[in-house]
């Protein structure tokens, strides 16, 4: 991916050789203002299983009529979706859609009001409370307001999810170290998020999410209010981990990160599936995704 600016610098391949083979790398260059970005995607995929369903054809996730309603107000209604391994799928909508909602149902936040939700071939309902937390370590979270530990430094905030799973803390210190390296915030490793600037807190959000790698990466409205290169940053980061197998699912109405990524959107209005539009590579430019019209693409939906 080219960007125009001043002269670039590479970062040497040894400063990412770390990572091994668990989780996308970028290489990034540096203008004349010192402003890292990235330059382009150096993925080690694992040989062998990719972590995703093994038949392709499978859906991932499924959804049977899913309504989600908070007393007598529908939030969600008759929502039917298969996401097939490794999409791309962008959530548009305009506030209030539903979209915040539908990231919560999948990641077990909370309960469906009526339908199904299977998982990995996993039905949702099936699963008990006790085994929730297990069950969500195949997913990566990022959240809309970051939710970091305000009391834990950038280092303990990207460990935490291996510090779960047990992980050994040697290997801990090697991904977390070659992950900040990645997005260019080593030199934060000892700062707390509130000494942080917004971007740089997003980025370390979603260097959280997918520091363990995780089969499904879900966020909402991860480039809201950012600066332009701070958003191309953390876009290239869930590009990286797209690439590197995993199904990425984002809720979003901004613009940039529509034309720019996805190869699936979906669009939501009052809590109800009103387009379905699937594109090989990016989604063509000066389409619409707020109105009701979208043009140059072809709805699955009747």
């Amino acid at each position: 991916m080219g960007f125009s600016g001043g002269p670039e610098q590479e970062k040497p391949m040894s400063a990412f050789l770390e990572l091994g083979i668990f989780i996308p790398i970028i290489l990034f260059r540096v203008n004349e203002n010192s402003v890292f970005r990235p330059l382009c995607h150096i993925l080690f995929v694992r040989p062998g299983k990719t972590g995703m369903s093994e038949n392709l054809q499978q859906p991932i996730i499924r959804m049977f009529h899913v309504s989600r309603q908070y007393g007598a107000q529908k939030v969600l209604t008759d929502i039917t979706l298969d996401i097939e391994p490794n999409t791309f799928l962008l959530i548009t909508g305009p506030s209030g859609a539903g979209k915040s909602t539908l990231l919560r149902l999948l990641y077990l936040a909370e309960p469906v009001s009526q339908g199904q939700i299977i998982i990995d071939g996993v039905n949702t309902a099936r699963v008990s409370r006790r085994r929730k937390p297990v069950f969500r370590r195949i997913f990566g979270v990022v959240f809309q307001n970051y939710r970091l530990i305000l009391t834990k430094t950038v280092f303990d905030n990207v460990a935490l999810p291996l510090e779960v799973m047990g992980e050994r803390p040697d290997m801990i210190r090697k991904r977390v170290h070659a992950i900040l390296r990645a997005i260019g915030l080593e030199n934060r490793l000892h700062a707390y998020p509130i000494t942080l600037s917004g971007g740089e807190q997003q980025r370390i959000a979603v260097a959280r999410a997918i520091v363990r790698n995780p089969k499904l990466v879900l966020a909402d409205e991860p480039t809201g209010n950012l600066d332009s290169d701070s958003a191309d940053i953390i876009l290239n980061l869930f590009e990286g981990i797209h690439q590197n197998g995993a199904t990425v699912i984002i809720a979003t109405h901004d613009r940039t990160l529509i034309d720019k990524m996805g190869n699936r959107l979906i669009q939501l209005e009052k809590g109800a599936l009103v387009g379905d539009f699937k594109k090989d590579t990016c989604f063509p430019e000066s389409v619409n995704y707020d109105s009701e019209s979208f043009a140059g693409l072809k709805s699955e939906v009747p």
